[in-house]
């Protein structure tokens, strides 16, 4: 990165002579100071334009005495609430006091970006450092440009996630010096786009949850499921009469479920810790358990849930005091008769059941790490029941959950069902008509 240098003028000392015998000269007759940059006056032997006394860009005269063309910034505009009104074309000129920041305010489309950029007085060259700060609508900051980024200090939507698919509303883009060095001048350039989904942007899983290669805010169908998101009584849930099958993810987790929660104040099971799960069945049998959507399961009902991560979060589900207890089931289909590893992470313990049999239990209180509990199960060729039951004792609340072949590896291909034992087969029905259908609804019969 090119870094312009600002040039100071030294100021020559007079050093005092030493006494001699010759008589000494009498004092020169004194001179004006010489004229320069910043002395509050145009001296048109030096090629000024303009010379406010100051030498700090933004406000109409440039660090070098000409003419700035660009709108300037106004203070004060230290926070994203105070910012200015970014002018149209997206260049403003600013200057930066030492500590000072300058925010600048721009209204973005759904699903719209914002790159940002700065130059110095030569618009090929960088100014002194400086650190850009993006501010979501909400005054979150979500991306930063630091020198040595892209550009100077470059926002970029194909770098930083939060800068492409943005929500609607007025986002902010701060600049300040490095470590709050003042920077006498810099051009701030925004470019903003209405749309992501008509530039190549790189996109998360997360963007994605139904895997079809065009992330949601993009995507007319975002569960995959054949009806649009206008006509789809669950539109991140797939609950279409053609639906494809269900799988585990791209890694071998199973992030479709049945869910049955919370049970509160359930005593800790066993002689262990209090993180046993209890000893109390809310369904009677768990073992034998043949969950099915909206039937009860014990005194709660059983609803579905898809979530676009491998990690399960209850705490997103549900609340409830503390210690409390969660079902997650689902039916798993393998091509061929194999020996495989049920591999967990659960917060905190937990015990599991294939095809009716106890295969895990852990009563330890520990956070979710990725294939932290292994079991080994036989996966019979066709269909198999899976159901875990997940204790917590305070924190977190969570469930990994996936297979691995006997070399370790994830075991991929495998389809699931909430419906049992036959392919997932969803529907639009809306059992209790409030407008989201059975399948998204977490409480399917309007209990």
């Amino acid at each position: 990165m090119q870094i312009r240098a600002i040039a100071y003028v030294a100021l020559g000392l007079a050093l005092a002579g030493c006494p001699s015998e010759e008589p000494s000269s009498p004092d020169p007759t004194p001179t004006p100071d010489a004229p320069v940059c910043g002395d509050g006056a145009v001296d048109a032997s030096l090629n000024e334009q303009c010379d406010d006394g100051e030498l700090f860009g933004g406000d109409g005269c440039s660090p070098t005495c000409q003419d700035e063309i660009l709108p300037g910034e106004s203070e004060s505009n230290d926070a994203p609430e105070d910012a200015n009104a970014l002018p149209p074309g997206g260049a403003v000129i600013g200057g930066l006091p030492r500590g000072d920041t300058d925010c600048f305010s721009v209204p973005l489309a759904d699903a719209g970006w914002i790159a940002a950029d700065v130059t110095g007085e030569d618009p090929a060259q960088c100014p002194e450092d400086v650190v850009l700060r993006l501010f979501d609508p909400a005054g979150n900051q979500v991306a930063t440009g630091t020198p040595g980024m892209l550009g100077c200090s470059g926002i970029d939507p194909v770098q930083d996630p939060a800068a492409r698919f943005v929500e609607a509303g007025v986002w902010t883009v701060c600049a300040e010096g490095f470590l709050g060095r003042p920077v006498p001048t810099y051009t701030l350039d925004v470019v903003v786009g209405a749309d992501s989904c008509t530039l190549d942007f790189p996109f998360t899983i997360a963007e994605d949850p139904d895997s079809d290669g065009t992330p949601n805010t993009c995507d007319l169908d975002d569960d995959g499921d054949g009806y649009d998101d206008t006509e789809d009584n669950c539109p991140e849930a797939p609950n279409g009469d053609n639906n494809p099958p269900l799988t585990v993810d791209a890694s071998g987790f199973l992030r479709t479920w049945l869910i049955a929660g919370p049970y509160a104040d359930l005593p800790a099971g066993g002689e262990g810790g209090s993180c046993e799960v209890s000893d109390v069945d809310p369904l009677t049998d768990e073992a034998s358990a043949f969950p099915q959507l909206g039937q009860p399961a014990g005194d709660l009902t059983w609803f579905a849930y898809f979530d676009s991560n491998a990690r399960l979060n209850f705490l997103h589900l549900m609340g409830g005091p503390t210690p409390r207890e969660v079902y997650a089931t689902a039916w798993v289909r393998s091509p061929v008769a194999q020996t495989a590893s049920l591999a967990m992470g659960i917060d905190d313990g937990g015990r599991a059941y294939w095809n009716g049999e106890q295969v895990f239990e852990v009563g330890s209180c520990q956070g979710t790490n990725v294939d932290q509990f292994q079991a080994p199960v036989d996966m019979a060729a066709g269909w198999n029941q899976l159901l875990i039951r997940v204790r917590d004792q305070g924190g977190g609340w969570a469930l990994y959950a996936r297979f691995l072949d006997g070399a370790g590896e994830p075991i991929l291909g495998l389809e699931v069902s909430l419906t049992g034992p036959e392919p997932f087969s969803p529907d639009q029905t809306d059992t209790d008509g409030d407008g989201q259908g059975d399948w998204c609804d977490e409480t399917p019969n309007g209990e």
